[in-house]
Formats: structure tokens, C-alpha cells, sequence
């Protein structure tokens, strides 16, 4: 019977290539890889790391650092096979990826985020308990009980690094992880210039007493509102990880620096300040975004909202765009020349011209409709990601400095040795 079963099968081979008919050959699937192994990110800042050539269900989790990072949108990638990691705290940590039977790990390195206001706080001699404010030593005391009753970790040695006196007056807390819970009021310190409460428990959040505040960093909370109206000097803005369905920024003129990722934020109007050069406002439920007036925007991330359209015409000083995982069926960004970094996967977007952008390092426009991609100006290219899309061939002739390529395999590389692809 086998003999005769194995007989018919070559018969029935025998026969298509006689009759002409072709013959489908399948070629061997690639092995799962991860899109990045190692990682360096700055507080604050994020990046999503996708297991490529992938159909195994997966489970990501970090594995070591966890206090260093977190992990974002396992459970609204349906394939699971992408994941962002959201800098936390300086240092490093690792994060793993299993799928079926096997593990891949990625290294992340945190760095320190960097101020953009980059003037040195002074080197201030310690004073002692009678040098300093009076009135400053009284409320603090009282807030660091009031904190300390609840389980927060917090310094009750007002000489520690915790706080930073200047002039006999409280200039800076900081207060990150210390386990911080409930309402938190900074109310009669004037002198306020920087607070740092991230990554507690917080619930309300005062801060309409201190005028002279520059820096606020109250991520990874859960403060559903935040007034930070009467801050008119605020420079640099960290709110994001809370649960702010609202984010009134119309009066911080001088704001510089905002994060308010992974909130629950339906709209966002930053048409006041005119200064911002970092836009963090991705993973909220944004169905637009005004950037027009923020012409020294540098950095804009706004990915995993529900923008349909976006308009960066004006902002060529741009060099980092995230907006991946949005419904955007068109991008022109022919009017930023200097953009480094884009992230436009995710989209609806059947075309995408990037013959302007000379300067391009990083190109992620994977799970789109593109049926064509010229790269042919993009000398500088050293990553590209075009899965998923509806390409047929890919010239990478001129792309001599690529090191990283992410294709379906159906696509036809031309000019794959000109590259430095392996």
C-alpha cells in the first residue's frame, strides 16, 4: 500500500512538470529575531522592541532591573510580538521574550534624563538648622510626618540629598520612589524650584502655591487631574503613567520639556507654547494634535493615539517623530530635512515619500499598505523596518551604511551588496 501510495505521488509530480503547470516552492521561514538586543534609552523615554518572523503566542516580563523600566502595550498588540519599554530610573535592566519554547533577551541601559535647562545648580555649603527658613523647616517637617504615617520612605534629616536648601530657602526635593501615598500639598514652600514625586501612589497632587516651580516629575502616580496652571515658570513637565483624562498647559508659556504618555488623554492643546521642543503624548486617546505654533519642536512622540492626520509642515527643526499605531492614511514630511528618527509603523498609509529626508538614520514604517519604497536618498540609513506591507522589491544600492533590514521575505532585495547587511 505505501509503496504503491509513494508510487502515485511521483506520478502525480511526473505529470505537472510535463503539462508546464509550476510548481509551488516553499521556502524555509526565518528564525525569530529580536528587532533590538541592546537598548539605551533616558528617563523618561521609550522604545518598542518587536520579536521578528514570529508566530508563536508570546509572554514578555522583565527579567532583572524592574525598578528601572516598564513594560507598555502587551495586551493591546494583538500578535503580541512588540512591546515598549518606558525608561524609569537610571541603570540597567533586562527584558525577555518567550515564545514557544525558546527565549530571547534585550539589555536596556537607562540614562539620567538630561535637563534642558542646562545652567549647574549652585554648590551650596549646608547651613545649619538655624540658617534656614523657619517657616520652610515647619512645613516640610509636618508634610514628611504626614507622609512617613502613611508608609513613605522619606528623609526626615533636612540636610539629606533629598532636599537641596539655598539661601536658607527649600529649592528641591526629591522624592522619587519613596513610596508617596494619597494627597500630597506643597502649599507654603514659595520657594519651590524643582519636585520630583514619581513612581508612587499618589492620588491629588498640589502644587498651586509654588510660582517659582520649574521641574515637576510626578510619573507613574495615579493623579486622574493635575493643576499646574498657576506654574507659569515650569519649564520641564513629567506626568506621564497617571490617570489624567485632562491636561490644561495654555498657561505654562515657558514649558520646554512635556511627557504625558500613557494617560487617558482626549485632547491636548500645546498651541501656546511656542517654546516646547519635547512632545511626549503618545498612548493617550488623542484624535488630533495642533503642533503648527511649535516651531522648535525637536522630538515629538504621539504614538498609539487615534490621530487620522498630522501636520508637521512647520516643525523643521524636527528629528525624532514617533506616530506609529495612529489611523494615519497620508505623512508629509517633506518639509523636515533634518529628521534622524521616524516611526510611522502601524498606520493606514499606502505611500511614503522620504526622498527629502538626506539625514534619515532610523526608518520603522512596517504594518502599513505600501506597495513602493524608494530609500535611494537616504545614505545615511543604517536601520530599516518595511515588513507587512505590500512590497514586491526593495533597492538598497545606495544605501551603504544599512546594517539592519526587516523585509517579508516575498520581497526582492536589489543591491543587498553594496550595504553592510550580513
Amino acid at each position: 500500500m505505501k509503496t504503491r501510495r509513494k508510487y502515485l505521488v511521483g506520478l502525480l509530480a511526473a505529470t505537472l512538470v510535463l503539462t508546464g503547470m509550476p510548481v509551488q516552492h516553499t521556502q524555509a521561514a526565518k528564525a525569530a529575531k529580536l528587532s533590538s538586543k541592546k537598548v539605551t534609552l533616558k528617563v523618561g523615554k521609550s522604545k518598542t522592541i518587536t520579536l521578528k518572523n514570529n508566530k508563536k503566542k508570546t509572554t514578555w516580563k522583565v527579567i532583572s532591573g524592574k525598578k528601572c523600566i516598564k513594560l507598555k502595550n502587551k495586551k493591546k498588540n494583538k500578535k503580541k510580538n512588540s512591546v515598549k519599554i518606558v525608561a524609569v530610573k537610571s541603570g540597567k535592566a533586562k527584558v525577555q521574550v518567550k515564545a514557544g519554547k525558546k527565549k530571547y533577551t534585550c539589555t536596556v541601559t537607562v540614562k539620567s534624563a538630561k535637563k534642558t535647562n542646562t545652567t549647574k545648580k549652585p554648590t551650596v555649603t549646608k547651613p545649619t538648622s538655624s540658617a534656614k527658613n523657619k517657616n520652610d523647616v515647619s512645613v516640610i517637617k509636618r508634610i514628611i510626618q504626614e507622609q512617613r504615617k502613611k508608609g513613605a520612605t522619606v528623609s526626615e534629616d533636612l540636610d539629606d540629598w533629598q532636599y537641596l536648601w539655598e539661601n536658607g530657602r527649600l529649592v528641591w526635593i526629591k522624592w522619587n520612589e519613596k513610596n508617596l501615598q494619597g494627597k500630597l500639598n506643597f502649599t507654603g514652600l514659595t520657594a519651590l524650584m524643582e519636585i520630583n514625586c514619581g513612581a508612587s501612589k499618589l492620588s491629588s497632587l498640589d502644587v498651586s502655591g509654588n510660582k517659582a516651580l520649574k521641574y515637576l516629575f510626578c510619573s507613574g502616580n495615579q493623579l486622574s487631574s493635575l493643576d499646574v496652571s498657576r506654574n507659569t515658570a515650569l519649564t520641564d513637565l513629567y506626568c506621564e503613567d497617571n490617570q489624567l483624562s485632562s491636561l490644561d498647559v495654555s498657561r505654562n508659556t515657558a514649558l520646554i520639556d512635556l511627557h504625558c504618555s500613557d494617560n487617558k488623554l482626549s485632547g491636548l492643546d500645546v498651541s501656546r507654547n511656542i517654546v516646547l521642543k519635547y512632545l511626549y503624548s503618545g498612548s493617550n486617546q488623542l484624535s488630533s494634535l495642533d503642533v503648527s505654533r511649535n516651531t522648535a519642536l525637536t522630538d515629538l512622540y504621539c504614538e498609539g493615539n487615534r490621530l487620522r492626520s498630522l501636520d508637521i509642515s512647520h516643525n523643521t527643526a524636527l528629528t525624532t517623530l514617533e506616530c506609529s499605531d495612529n489611523q494615519l492614511s497620508g505623512l508629509n514630511i517633506s518639509r523636515n530635512t533634518v529628521l534622524k528618527s521616524l516611526l510611522c509603523n502601524g498606520n493606514q498609509l499606502r505611500s511614503l515619500d522620504v526622498s527629502h529626508n538626506a539625514v534619515l538614520d532610523y526608518l520603522d514604517c512596517s504594518d502599513n499598505q505600501l506597495s513602493s519604497l524608494d530609500v535611494s536618498n537616504n545614505t545615511a540609513l543604517t536601520e530599516l523596518q518595511c515588513n507587512s506591507n505590500q512590497l514586491r522589491s526593495l533597492n538598497v544600492s545606495n544605501n551603504k551604511v544599512l546594517e539592519e533590514l526587516w523585509c517579508d521575505d516575498n520581497v526582492t532585495i536589489i543591491g543587498k551588496a553594496n550595504t553592510k547587511l550580513q
